[in-house]
Parts: C-alpha cells; structure tokens; sequence
C-alpha cells in the first residue's frame, strides 16, 4: 500500500515542480495575465498585457521608422500604442477595458504594425484576446 502512495505522490510531484519552475503552464497560451506574448515585426515587437491592460510596444532598430501596436475592442474602443524611436525600454500604453461586452467577456484584437513615414510596412497580423 505504501508504494502505491508513493507512486500517487510523485504522479502529481513532478509535474507541480516542474509547474513551479516554469517549464509547464497552466490552461491555454497565454493565460498568465502578467505576461504578454511578444509579436515581432521587422525592427521590433508589441504585445498585450490582460493584467493592467497594458499595450507595450518596442522599436529595436535605428532606421527612422517607428513600431505601433493598433488595437481595438469588442465594446468600439480603438487606439495606437506608439513607440517613434529607438532609445530607451519598450513604451508601455495603459488602458483601463471593460471586462465584459453585451454579457460576454470583451475582446481586444491587436496588431504589431512597423510605419514608415505614415505607411505600414510590416505587420504581425491580427492576434485576438480577452481583457
């Protein structure tokens, strides 16, 4: 009996270690809302933060063109998350999105786009999310 209650124990010890440390998440891509998933475009990245809604966008490159992050959600809200320049840390945008639309959970769609003199070069595609 005691083997099989040390086999039961370390059926649920290692993955909760391994959980712990990183390496596994859990429920779906995405659901940590203090992280957000970073979408790249030539000459830097954006992404979507639940937790806060927070839009964090980042030129990376020194080519005179500017990264945006484009958003905009289920409820009629839109706007652009700047970032003109390549000095310094990411921009961090911070907005404040109703949690729910018409009784459903409000979504915001985005998109990583890399402009150059008011032209869109580049583009991450559309990513979808709720707040």
């Amino acid at each position: 009996m005691q083997l099989t209650r040390q086999a039961i124990v370390g059926a649920f010890a290692v993955p909760a270690l391994a959980l712990g440390a990183g390496l596994l998440t859990a429920g779906p891509a995405g659901a940590d809302s203090t992280r957000c998933k970073r979408f790249y475009v030539s000459g830097g990245w954006g992404c979507y933060q639940s937790k806060g809604d927070i839009v964090r966008v980042h030129d990376t490159k020194w080519d005179g063109s500017a990264v945006r992050v484009v958003w905009r959600t289920a409820d009629g809200r839109k706007g652009r998350c700047w970032d003109p320049d390549s000095e310094g840390d990411a921009r961090k945008c911070n907005y404040n999105f109703k949690e729910t639309y018409k009784g459903r959970d409000n979504l915001i769609t985005y998109q990583v786009q890399a402009v150059d003199g008011g032209e869109v070069w580049d583009t991450s595609g559309w990513q979808g999310v709720s707040t």
